[in-house]
Parts: structure tokens; C-alpha cells; sequence
């Protein structure tokens, strides 16, 4: 056929078309893909955000169900129509009985069709438009899901106070009847605390229960703590073998803090006043940097004199608060000068540096309480004393650590539990320096009710609320949208309504028209095939059941003589 009369074929055959069906056909293929980017666009909107009350949650859901339903009558429309096309097309062309064609007439809106299998397998092309019409309302059922609720945790930055001991003016205080001058304010109660938990002391939570991270930094005290000058060991131990013979005793374990006399000239006679001495918490008698000693000795006879020299050191504390009862705080330390106190007068210890230059604003921050407490926490000793050539173990530590970590892990060494003198002396090396940098946190930082307990402590002249950036973190419900849920149901709908649009209008050309599902449509068809139906022959009047002379007819194709006028001509009877 050449492309001049195909072309004058097809505008024949288009200007019979009526406009309505392919008109409606296309305008709710169109509709029904822009209300399913809209339901697209409106999880989007909705994805992240926080979940209301109830009853916002409840009509967004029932918004985005109405969506789908919209969706799912306008692709419905698109299948319906192109049915009905290719069902004409087939009635016209094909010739069929009539018990046949009440099946593929009523399966638009009566599954139960669907059951007459041997029509179905025949007319493959009507089967497959007719459940793609009746499947697709599945669509309206996944589609809702896209979106649901679920708590995630939610991350932002906001302003949090803390409170901050701000230590600003040391005043010295008499102990009765000793000439013993000790720090005023009191962190006792923090710092020991502190220690009976081995970790820092809690800080502030705030009210919402939220979990809270921020870090800040500041200077304080720390200790390094290492192998003591190998002439001062031999100077200690000589001395105190010296003290045991004469005293029948034998020491296992001892912390210190130098007094007069310790040095690489000590004897025996220093150790005569050990007793009187536990508690004294700072050293102002050395010259070049103030410390702390331990004493050990092992049970095959090796000893080990350690020192732990107090240092003026950076502190870089991460904090993060778990809601309103856990915590985990975290502190680097970097070491800077060496600190060392002069001075035990009625003014009390000074701050200096090893070059005898006094720490700038250092009183501000007071370090002397929390070295003094600390100092008396962690002192003491055990030692073997005997009844006849029975040895009898005693220890003598510091009320305040009778009960706690200190006095658990030297028990632990003296009872025989921890016979490697090296790896104790390692371990409570890092006990030591862990200690006193959460005792230093714990005073600066711990100052709430739930840790004093009692109202009768000197408190720091000032608890600063300070206010640092903070990372707040909490659970939050919100709606979370899985797009590939709505991608897959509308996608998988608009490719088979397209498909069945694409045959419908191939069934319209071909037919030469288009049709409605009317019951006007099937009585004109009845007529032009001018079938001899007597109607008296039907007592039923058109009741189920269908008489089985009506249902065996065949509806044969028109003459090919015969076509349809174009829809321009056709006059409307009112």
C-alpha cells in the first residue's frame, strides 16, 4: 500500500472517532500520573519531619490514602476504557455466541467472570486488559505504606549550662589542736566520692533527660608518676630495713608525702614519726618539684620506690551525659610545668613553678584543696608485725579510703593475690594518675545537690553557671518515606495502563470508532445485525437464567461493505 492511501486510510478511520472515549482516556492516564508525582512530593515533604498528636498522624495517613484512591480510579478509568475497545474491536471482527459475550461484557465490573476459563484462554489480549483493570486497585494498598513512623536520633547544637567551681579566694583554716594549716573549702565530699566509685563525680544532666555531649578544657593539677632516683631508693630502703630490725616489723606496702628529713641522707629515725604523719597531704619540702611516694616490696624481696611528681597540665574533658542518670566523662591530660609548694606558715602553701616563679591567678583555681584531699585519701601503709614468729598483717590507711579502690587493690598485692611486684607497680602507677584527674574534674565540675547530701560544707566562693555549645541528642519519632515502596506501585501501574492505552486506541483505528460501555451500544449492535429474535420466545423477560437458544446465537462480524459514519455526521436524537 503506498504512504498516500495508508495515510488517507487513517484520517478515514480518525475522523470516525468520536472524541469522548480516547479523550477521557488519555486526560486520566495524565491526571492519574500527576496525582501520583503530588503523593510523591507530599512524602517527601512529610520525610523526617516530627510526628505530631495522634490525630495529625491519623490524617496524613488518610491523606495520603485518598491520594492513592484517586490514582487508582483514574489509571482505572484509562484500563476500563481501553477494555471496552478491544472488546468492540473483537465483537465486530470475530464471531462469537452470546453466552460468550456476557462474559466478556460484565467481567468489567463481575469478577465471577473471570471463572468461564475456555473464553479467557481464547481472548488473550481482553483477559490481560481485564485483570490489569481489576489488579491495579492494589496499588492503593502498598502505596500508604511508603511512609510510616519511627524514632531516630536526632542530632543538634545548642547552648547548655554547667556548673563550674570557680575557687576564688583560698582562705586557710587552723586545725585544732595541731599547727597543721589546711584549705577552707572543703571537696572532701566530692573528691571522696569520686574515688569510692572509681570515675568522676556526676555533673549536671539538665531536666530533659536528652543525651548531652560537649567538651571543654582547662588547667589543674596531674601526676606522673615513675621510678623513683635510684639513690634516694637505696637511701629510703636502707633506712627502713634499719626502722624494721628495730621495730620487729616488715613493710609491705607504704604512701607518702616527704617531710623533713627525706632525702638521700634519711635514716632510721625518720620512719619513728610514720604513724603521726599519715594524712600529711602536701609537700613543701621539696625544692625542685612536689610529689608523692609508694613503697613496695615484693615477696621474693624486690622493692620499688615510685614517684609521682605533681604537674600544672592541660585537661581536655569530653563529656557525654546519657539521659538523666548514666555518664561517661573523658579527660586527656597533657602535662605541662612541674609544680612544687613553698611555705607553711599561717598563710599557708604557695603555688609555685620549678623556677620559683608563683602560677599566675593559680589561687583562682585553687589547686591546694583538691592536692590536700586528694594526698589524704590515698595515704598509708600495710605491714607485717609478729607474735613471736608469727607474722601478723596490719594496715593503716586513711579513714576515708578504708572502703575503697585504693585499699581493695593493695589488699589484693598484700594478700598474695598479686605476687608480680612489676605489674602491681604498673597498675596502681595508672590508678594513681587516673585518680587524681577525676578527682580534679569531680571538684570542678561536680558541685550538685544529688552529690553533696549535706548542707554544711564550705562551699567554693562562686558555682558558676557556665554556658558551652553542646551537642543535644534524643529520640525522635518522625515520618521516614521508602520512595522505591511508591516508585514500584505507581511505576508498575502507569507502565500497564500504558500499555492497555496503547491497545485501546490500536482497537479504535482498527475498528474505525470508538465506544462507551453503554446498554444503548449493545442494542444499536443488536440491530444492525438485524437478528431474528422472536422476544415472545423468552418468557423470562430478560431474567436469569439466559435461555439456552439466546445463549448458543453467534454474533457474526458486519459485511465488510458496511463501515461506520464519521463522527462529524452522526445527528443526536434528544
Amino acid at each position: 500500500m503506498a504512504p498516500s492511501s495508508a495515510w488517507t486510510k487513517f484520517k478515514a478511520r480518525a475522523r470516525c472517532i468520536y472524541w469522548e472515549a480516547p479523550v477521557s482516556m488519555l486526560l486520566s492516564f495524565l491526571f492519574a500520573i500527576l496525582f501520583a508525582v503530588a503523593h510523591h512530593v507530599f512524602y517527601l515533604y512529610m520525610d523526617g519531619q516530627p510526628v505530631g498528636d495522634d490525630e495529625t498522624q491519623q490524617w496524613i495517613s488518610r491523606f495520603g490514602t485518598a491520594i492513592a484512591f484517586i490514582v487508582k480510579v483514574l489509571f482505572g478509568i484509562t484500563t476500563s476504557m481501553a477494555y471496552v475497545q478491544w472488546f468492540w474491536y473483537k465483537i465486530r471482527k470475530t464471531p462469537i455466541t452470546i453466552r460468550r459475550v456476557d462474559s466478556l461484557y460484565g467481567v468489567i465490573y463481575e469478577p465471577m467472570k473471570f471463572w468461564r476459563f475456555p473464553v479467557w484462554i481464547k481472548h488473550w489480549a481482553l483477559t490481560f486488559l481485564a485483570i490489569t483493570t481489576w489488579v491495579l486497585p492494589i496499588a492503593s494498598v502498598f502505596t500508604p505504606g511508603a511512609i510510616f513512623v519511627k524514632p531516630k536520633l536526632v542530632k543538634g547544637m545548642q547552648g547548655f549550662k554547667t556548673l563550674e567551681a570557680d575557687f576564688q579566694s583560698p582562705n586557710w583554716c587552723q586545725n585544732i589542736n595541731a599547727s597543721y594549716i589546711r584549705p577552707c573549702t572543703d571537696v572532701s565530699f566530692i573528691e571522696n566520692l569520686a574515688l569510692s566509685s572509681a570515675q568522676v563525680a556526676l555533673v549536671p544532666t539538665g531536666e530533659s533527660g536528652n543525651n548531652i555531649s560537649y567538651s571543654t578544657s582547662f588547667e589543674g593539677p596531674a601526676m606522673s608518676c615513675h621510678s623513683a632516683d635510684p639513690d634516694l631508693s637505696r637511701a629510703f630502703s636502707s633506712a627502713l630495713h634499719a626502722y624494721e630490725e628495730s621495730a620487729n616489723t616488715t613493710f609491705i606496702f607504704m604512701v607518702i608525702v616527704p617531710w623533713d628529713g627525706f632525702g638521700t641522707g634519711m635514716n632510721a629515725s625518720f620512719f619513728e614519726s610514720l604513724s603521726e604523719r599519715v594524712g600529711w597531704s602536701i609537700d613543701t619540702w621539696s625544692r625542685d618539684v612536689a610529689r608523692t611516694y609508694f613503697y613496695i616490696a615484693g615477696p621474693t624481696n624486690n622493692t620499688s620506690l615510685q614517684s609521682c611528681d605533681y604537674h600544672n597540665a592541660r585537661y581536655d574533658v569530653q563529656f557525654d551525659l546519657i539521659g538523666k542518670e548514666s555518664q561517661q566523662i573523658k579527660a586527656e591530660t597533657t602535662l605541662l610545668e612541674p609544680l612544687r609548694w613553698a611555705g607553711n606558715g599561717t598563710d599557708g602553701p604557695s603555688l609555685y613553678l620549678t623556677q620559683g616563679i608563683k602560677v599566675p591567678g593559680m589561687e583562682h583555681m585553687e589547686y591546694l584543696p583538691i592536692v590536700h584531699y586528694f594526698g589524704q585519701l590515698t595515704q598509708g601503709y600495710s605491714y607485717n608485725w609478729y607474735i613471736g614468729s608469727r607474722p601478723v598483717t596490719s594496715t593503716v590507711l586513711n579513714a576515708y579510703s578504708n572502703n575503697m579502690k585504693f585499699k581493695t587493690t593493695v589488699d589484693s598485692f598484700v594478700n598474695g593475690d598479686g605476687n608480680d611486684t612489676a605489674a602491681f607497680v604498673d597498675d596502681y602507677s595508672r590508678l594513681y594518675e587516673s585518680t587524681l584527674r577525676n578527682l580534679t574534674v569531680s571538684a570542678r565540675y561536680g558541685w550538685q545537690k544529688s552529690n553533696l547530701g549535706v548542707d554544711n560544707l564550705l562551699y567554693p566562693d562562686e558555682i558558676g553557671n557556665i554556658t558551652v555549645n553542646a551537642t543535644v541528642s534524643y529520640l525522635q519519632t518522625q515520618f521516614e518515606y521508602r520512595r522505591m515502596d511508591l516508585a514500584i506501585a505507581y511505576g508498575l501501574s502507569t507502565l500497564f495502563s500504558l500499555i492497555c492505552m496503547i491497545m485501546g486506541v490500536w482497537a479504535m483505528f482498527e475498528t474505525g470508532g470508538s465506544f462507551s460501555h453503554n446498554f444503548s451500544n449493545v442494542l444499536r449492535h443488536v440491530f444492525s445485525l438485524n437478528l431474528e429474535l422472536d422476544p415472545a420466545r423468552d418468557v423470562r423477560k430478560g431474567a436469569d437464567p439466559l435461555p439456552k437458544e439466546f445463549a448458543q446465537i453467534v454474533l457474526r462480524p458486519e459485511p465488510k461493505t458496511q463501515g461506520i459514519t464519521p463522527a462529524k455526521r452522526v445527528q443526536t436524537i434528544r
